[in-house]
């Protein structure tokens, strides 16, 4: 399924969706450094146990 949404409009289905089903673990794709570490942020002021991945960090990280 494929929908369109405006940023602000991802983050707010995400969360409903985080929400409404079952999960123990999610990997979450995004496009760029900036919109990992802004995602992760809004993940944990949600309570989602998250970490952020990226190709900016080193391997020690």
């Amino acid at each position: 399924h494929y929908i369109k949404l405006s940023e602000l409009e991802k983050n707010r289905k995400l969360n409903d969706l985080l929400d409404a089903l079952d999960f123990n673990q999610v990997v979450i794709f995004v496009k760029s450094v900036s919109r990992a570490a802004e995602l992760n942020k809004l993940l944990v002021e949600c309570n989602f146990p998250s970490i952020c991945i990226h190709s900016g960090m080193s391997q020690e990280e």
